[in-house]
């Protein structure tokens, strides 16, 4: 579907974007980023890059938004990778 085909463009934009929030030391919507890069990569199958994304929120960014909605999803994640 269109979706689908759209999800590798996606993620090619949001890594350099991410890459440079890094490279500066700026944490603003570093957590809005990996969420939705974390989401991407599961789409796309690429599950422990995707627990990577989940795992980098939890412990950089405890005090977001994203940590309170990612909790049971990390797990039913890391339990599907180990499949």
């Amino acid at each position: 579907d269109l979706y689908r085909q759209h999800i590798p463009d996606r993620i090619g934009e949001l890594v350099p974007r991410l890459s440079r929030l890094v490279a500066t030391g700026n944490s603003s919507h570093q957590d809005q980023l990996l969420y939705e890069l974390a989401w991407l990569l599961q789409e796309t199958g690429q599950k422990e890059r995707s627990i990577r994304c989940f795992e980098k929120i939890t412990l950089e960014h405890a005090d977001s938004r994203t940590y309170q909605l990612i909790g049971r999803e990390l797990e039913r994640v890391e339990a599907e990778a180990r499949q």
